[in-house]
């Protein structure tokens, strides 16, 4: 509400100074800011005024967001001796009726936190089409921004740089485009979003559309580019057909972002000009490109005219304001008309968010000139890190690099991958290292001179037999990622034995069997270090992890070659547990160095209806890349290939519930280098199972109907078995008499051919029902919604009755009733005297006084009675007000 106060006290004193040249005024404008120091920013003011009109603003007041309002001063144009000094009386655009006015200001916010600035003046141009009363519509602008701390980056933030006038042209019926130019020199990403233009703030601080603003058809903006198109303009309103034109006031927002946050809003209102006209716009034709930081950025840009006009080619955009500025050289030539776009890019250049140039084509037309505008993208990518170099180093790998060439890298990210990449990295245009290529991030360093890592596997040791392949990037402060580096691969060398085949040969609880198998180290010094003799021990354990109980050994040899490296393993309960094993060779009593732990391939089975789900796994050293499932053929008693798959799992349907079927699987896999058998083949434990219906059936679906006559709840369901569920057997009906009351079992219907059922014998209709589908595994459905009825209760009392002994309506009584609870009656005399009172719903008074029982005179009596109603929410109340005669001897009440 203070704004609101603030803007009309401006408005007031602004009309009291002003009055005798109050006239049509703002077309259009847009507020940014940028820091300074500390918490103190500068905010610039951008209108576009008519400039014809008498009212001139020297000064604006501006609320800065925090509670405080201040006045800032027009700083651009020849200064004006009327206005005061240091203030300058604008810039006029030639040829039109535009005044530009810049307005900049100074201030200090208390601290972090989201500010929205905001500056409203008193009056529009006239005749806007898209409002009502321009004239009269005051003009809005605001900008939210945040302040945060040093981390975030955004104590020291700037907003986006607005580099193309709100002003245009446009011609009816002819396509339009328009693109703001915001860059923002931080990097930040920018989205455009399309908005109201506003007259004012609420209570609330929320923006009030002016009055009877509207979005005219066929505009869009895009979210990514910002190029605004109206397709197209529609021909000149007969309200301003005298004047030949319409304008438009079209409201939009320049959004930014920082890691996923909106850290600022700018609100644009820009003004169109529409006149009716026969000329076409122009065609211009750019593209995109990405580009090393040093290399140098050529577009070609080509623009025609089907009107054969005279073009003039202009470009605007990040590139042209940087430091080292790009240069667009054309001449102004009858089409084709062409521009040659050349920057020449440089380490300072690198960011994650492109640069957008948006080249503008215009034409010489007399009527009314128009534009085409091009939005061209460019990536300025970071030189790949040179010179990467891998060497095994006992259990890791050393790598190294040469520092990145552009020194704002932050540091390094490293990749890697088992086996070399055999795909290409398109670099400049992919930066970093995609996803598909199949590398995993495994360390970042900082700092742009630290150029070693050592890859230990974080501590656990690389493994024996695998080729590891890396790829170096050199990362930014805003995210940004270089070309990825060459590939360097290197592999451990290869002194200790390599376990390849942990393999189930015979399943059994007590008396299973695997086979272990390994290779022998190539590169060992037999001659003065480990002389021999040589023996493998083998260590286990019925786990996938642990590996650590001696279990056997081989018989030594003096010859390393010689030495046996088949393990059989027997006297094992392979059908329930997994096996996990290690191999340490020794040369006499001295260790050499031990294999990788492995474990055998162990299958688990789930039943289901009509499947079973199979998941199995392993812990080995190597990769496995395809699995075979195998499945029992009772007529043939072999086990045939079911599938295959590079999962670990798979899902066998279309069985037979109740029957069982056995499995196994078949591993496929093998190290990455040279000289290690390959492919490396395992086999599982067998497995059998038998399929079992688990899974619930879907719920029916309910109605129920109340018969209020009858006093019958009918309800009727769906089967599921016509729709989802093939073996539903019953159905459970759930019921509580009161809304939102706890579903308790009420009975079962059987078959499931059976879809309806009436309950009678109510004494209340009111409840909630819910059911479910029970299948022939006793799987039950969840509950349907819950179907809710209510009673409809009758209680109605007569206005005469006859107490005189012969029978016949000789009780005061209700007409028939139902659904009533209870009664509260009390009947008076002429003079407010009680007489009878009751809580019985029947009633049954005899015309007696209850105190005296003698009968009362006969007259007319006053009664209230309140009504307990049994409704579906509880009991509900009714009064019943009325009179009731009482007549005796009277033949017509006794007929």
């Amino acid at each position: 509400m203070k704004y609101v106060l603030l803007y009309l006290v401006t408005f007031l004193l602004f009309m009291s100074a002003h009055l005798p040249i109050l006239a049509s005024h703002n077309r259009a404008g847009e507020i940014t800011y940028k820091w300074v120091s500390g918490n103190t920013y500068e905010v610039k003011v951008v209108t576009y005024t008519k400039d014809s009109s008498p009212a001139d603003r020297c000064e604006l007041q501006i609320s800065w967001g925090d509670g405080d309002t201040d006045t800032i001063y027009r700083v651009n144009g020849l200064l004006d001796a009327d206005c005061g000094p240091l203030v300058g009386i604008g810039e006029m655009i030639l040829g039109k009726d535009i005044r530009i006015n810049i307005y900049i200001g100074y201030h200090t916010f208390p601290g972090p936190g989201t500010y929205k600035i905001s500056m409203m003046d008193p009056n529009r141009n006239e005749k806007v089409t898209n409002m009502q009363d321009s004239f009269n519509t005051p003009f809005f602008l605001e900008l939210t921004f945040m302040i945060g701390g040093a981390s975030t980056g955004l104590d020291t933030n700037s907003s986006p740089e607005l580099l193309t006038p709100p002003i245009d042209d446009a011609c009816s019926e002819k396509i339009f485009i328009h693109n703001a130019g915001a860059f923002d020199v931080n990097g930040d990403s920018i989205s455009y979003v399309l908005g109201d233009c506003l007259e004012e703030v609420n209570s609330n601080g929320v923006g009030v559309p002016a009055l009877g603003y509207y979005i005219p058809a066929n505009i869009s903006i895009n979210p990514l580019t910002g190029d605004l198109v109206w397709d197209t303009p529609p021909p000149v309103s007969a309200i301003n057909a005298a004047r030949g034109y319409d304008e438009y006031n079209i409201c939009f927002e320049i959004i930014e972002w920082r890691y996923g946050a909106i850290i600022s809003r700018i609100l644009r209102d820009m003004q169109i000009t529409v006149v009716d006209c026969e000329n076409e716009p122009p065609l211009i034709f750019a593209g995109d490109t990405c580009v090393l930081a040093g290399d140098t950025v050529i577009i070609n840009v080509v623009a025609t005219d089907p009107d054969s006009s005279v073009l003039t080619l202009s470009a605007s955009g990040g590139p042209m304001v940087v430091q080292n500025s790009a240069i667009f050289t054309s001449i102004d030539a009858i089409p084709p008309a062409t521009g040659l776009f050349s920057w020449e890019t440089n380490c300072s250049n690198i960011r994650k968010q492109s640069y957008f140039v948006t080249f503008k084509a215009e034409d010489n037309d007399p009527e009314v000139s128009l534009v085409s505008m091009e939005t061209s993208e460019i990536s300025v990518i970071a030189p790949a890190p040179l010179n990467p170099m891998a060497i095994a180093n006992g259990n890791a790998i050393d790598l190294s690099w040469d520092p990145s060439v552009c020194t704002e890298a932050l540091g390094y990210k490293i990749y890697r991958r088992n086996g070399s990449f055999t795909g290409v990295i398109d670099c400049p245009c992919e930066t970093g290292v995609p996803a598909s290529a199949g590398y995993s991030l495994i360390s970042t360093v900082n700092g742009i001179n630290n150029t070693i890592f050592k890859d230990e596997n974080n501590g656990s040791g690389l493994i024996h037999g695998i080729d590891y392949c890396y790829r170096i990037i050199a990362y930014f402060i805003d995210g940004a990622e270089s070309c990825a580096s060459e590939e360097t691969c290197a592999q451990l060398i290869r002194d200790v034995p390599i376990i390849t085949h942990v393999s189930v040969g015979q399943t059994d609880n007590i008396a299973g069997v695997d086979t272990v198998i390994w290779s022998k180290p190539k590169v060992i010094d037999t001659i003065t270090e480990f002389t021999g003799p040589y023996h493998y021990k083998i260590y286990g354990s019925d786990d996938f992890t642990n590996a650590s109980t001696f279990i056997g050994s081989t018989n030594a040899s003096s010859s390393l070659e010689l030495t046996d490296t088949v393990f059989i393993h027997t006297g094992l309960n392979t059908e329930d547990l997994p096996h996990s094993y290690k191999i340490v060779l020794y040369s006499d009593n001295d260790s050499v160095g031990c294999t990788h732990l492995a474990s055998s391939v162990f299958l688990d089975i789930t039943p289901n209806d009509n499947q079973l789900q199979l998941s199995w796994q392993e812990n080995v050293p190597w990769t496995n890349t395809t699995y075979y499932i195998y499945k029992y053929n009772s007529l043939a008693s072999t086990f045939d290939l079911l599938d295959s798959t590079s999962l670990g799992n798979y899902t066998d349907t279309g069985l037979v519930n109740g029957k069982e079927f056995c499995y196994y699987i078949k591993s496929k896999g093998g190290y990455t280098v040279a000289d290690i058998v390959y492919p490396i083949i395992n086999y599982s434990q067998i497995k059998c199972e038998t399929p079992i219906d688990l899974t619930s059936p879907c719920a029916p679906t309910l109605v129920v109907n109340a018969d209020c006559d009858d006093i019958i709840n009918l309800l009727t369901w769906t089967n599921p078995n016509y729709t989802c569920a093939d073996d539903v057997a019953s159905y459970n009906i759930y019921f509580t008499p009161v809304l939102e009351g706890e579903l308790k079992f009420l009975q079962s219907v059987a078959p499931a051919s059976l879809t309806s059922l009436a309950i009678d014998n109510l004494t209340s209709l009111a409840g909630c029902y819910a059911i479910t589908a029970v299948d022939s595994f006793q799987n039950e459905s969840i509950l349907s919604d819950s179907i809710c009825v209510d009673n409809c209760p009758e209680y109605t009392l007569p206005n005469v009755f006859s107490p005189d002994g012969n029978l016949i309506n000789d009780n005061f009584v209700p007409f028939p009733y139902k659904f009533i609870e209870a009664i509260d009656l009390k009947i008076f005399d002429r003079w407010g005297q009680l007489v009878f009172e009751t809580t019985d719903p029947d009633i049954n008074w005899d015309g007696k006084y209850y105190a005296n029982k003698q009968d009362v005179s006969e007259g007319v009596f006053f009664y209230v009675c309140y009504v307990d109603m049994i409704r579906l929410k509880g009991p509900e109340t009714k009064v019943l007000t009325g009179f009731v005669h009482i007549l005796r001897g009277n033949s017509l009440i006794n007929k």
